[in-house]
């Protein structure tokens, strides 16, 4: 699902739940599945975000150390298909289009028999609908709320409004008599980009996703920031993709030559080789936040309508800046931005995030 698209939203609520209604009259689900359980192949679903991504693979490694025979195939999308690359253990990565439904129906089918599908969206029901169209002889998917999205799946799982997503995601080898409790990684090369020397910080002020405006820092905030590392020694680059480009480098010629911009220059993979060998990335939670934790990168989240306790950085080396203010951490899903009545990021002050930097690079 393409978070930023609200018309897909639209759609996929008013016209995915009754499509489900319908096609759960038809599902035949199967009994328990037994202790002898021995795939071969596993499809995992995910077309969802880079974060949501880089935190299946924790339960990826989980689900690959019980089944190490298995081939483990991902069905993703546009938006998610790079970060697949860095994790280790998935056998083959199909690209869906996911906004040609009965295209991706038909390259669903054409991929063969699978003994289980694993579906990770926790709230689009179009991860549903393609999930019943798998030929599978299990699946699992969650049950979330209000959400109406379970029907189809043979053993559906809770999702918390109150666990870490990663957490949640972890639930969903329940079924399965797995306990899982690694922890997300990716796998970037560890060489130095020769575009840069090893002492560089990282901005990364821009996140994606639906209303993302609502969790920027404001410009002001980063080039004041900029300022106070300025006689640091540090070289500071803005990372971004494509799109980041023209508001990149606005922020970049404001910043007087402190700031240098690599907005749209590198791949996913080479912007996560950038950000493990940097010495602190500072980021507003986004995916390449959750990259960063996953690298073990020394990185400050900041973090305003986002709840830290459901979206926050996983990794003993980032600090997770939040507003202490009871209104901000409204998003589940990260589309609630109905319930926003203060602007949460500007709650977070300069002189906060400069504390926190100089606690990370001592």
């Amino acid at each position: 699902m393409e978070k930023g698209n609200s018309n897909l939203h639209f759609f996929d609520r008013y016209f995915g739940i009754p499509i489900l209604i319908l096609l759960g009259v038809f599902k035949i689900r199967k009994n328990k599945i037994s202790s002898d359980f021995s795939p071969k192949r596993i499809a995992i679903l995910n077309i969802s975000s880079i974060g949501d991504t880089v935190l299946m693979s924790a339960p990826i490694q989980d689900l690959k150390f019980k089944y190490p025979q298995a081939d483990l195939e991902v069905f993703c999308g546009a938006t998610n298909v790079g970060v697949l690359n860095m994790i280790n253990g998935i056998y083959a990565i199909h690209k869906l289009p996911i906004t040609k439904v009965f295209k991706s129906i038909s390259e669903i089918r054409k991929a063969g028999k699978f003994d289980l599908v694993i579906d990770f969206g926790p709230w689009p029901r179009l991860n549903a609908i393609l999930t019943f169209f798998f030929q599978a002889k299990h699946s699992i998917g969650f049950k979330s709320i209000n959400q109406f999205r379970h029907f189809c799946y043979d053993y559906s799982v809770v999702h918390s409004n109150l666990n870490h997503e990663l957490d949640n995601f972890r639930t969903l080898l329940s079924p399965l008599n797995i306990i899982s409790e690694a922890v997300p990684l990716l796998n970037v090369s560890s060489k130095s980009n020769s575009f840069f020397d090893s002492n560089y910080i990282l901005f990364h002020p821009w996140p994606g996703g639906y209303k993302s405006y609502m969790k920027e820092w404001s410009k002001e905030n980063w080039l004041t920031l900029a300022d106070k590392l300025a006689n640091k020694g540090y070289k500071i680059y803005v990372t971004g993709a494509k799109a980041d480009i023209e508001v990149t480098n606005e922020l970049v010629s404001e910043s007087k030559g402190v700031l240098h911009s690599i907005s749209g220059i590198y791949n996913l993979e080479d912007t996560a080789t950038i950000v493990k060998n940097a010495k602190l990335l500072i980021s507003v939670n986004t995916g390449i936040m959750h990259i960063g934790a996953a690298l073990n990168t020394k990185m400050i989240s900041l973090n305003g309508p986002t709840s830290i306790k459901r979206w926050g950085a996983v990794s003993n080396s980032s600090l997770n800046i939040f507003p202490q203010n009871s209104e901000c951490g409204y998003l589940h899903f990260g589309y609630e931005y109905s319930k926003s009545t203060v602007n949460c990021m500007e709650l977070i002050s300069v002189e906060e995030v400069y504390e926190a930097v100089l606690k990370q690079l001592s």
